[in-house]
């Protein structure tokens, strides 16, 4: 995990909540960063920075129009940090994804 300085902080992350932190300057933080709270306001430029450049649709448009045709569902299994000790308890058992896989077929 990297440590991060950040000047004139006024949020600091709980798990899930979010506090108010007493500004004092200079603030090193060590954390996941996944709140929107962080960021909103450099809104415009992560998105420029991120978005696809040179898009060629044509070779694109296969693709799209094979997926407009079907019930198409796209399934992602995150693993990562979910694996740590701290989120077992959070993790919904494999059952319910088998169930969501069902339902949706």
């Amino acid at each position: 995990m990297k440590s991060y300085l950040v000047l004139n902080l006024l949020m600091k992350e709980g798990f899930f909540t979010y506090h108010e932190a007493k500004n004092r300057g200079i603030l090193i933080m060590n954390d996941y960063f996944e709140s929107e709270i962080y960021f909103k306001d450099f809104k415009d430029e992560i998105i420029k920075q991120v978005a696809p450049r040179n898009l060629d649709i044509q070779k694109l448009q296969p693709l799209l129009e094979e997926i407009s045709k079907n019930n198409s569902v796209c399934i992602r299994v995150r693993g990562g940090d979910f694996l740590k000790d701290r989120f077992y308890e959070t993790m919904l058992p494999i059952d319910y994804q088998k169930e969501a896989i069902r339902f949706a077929n």
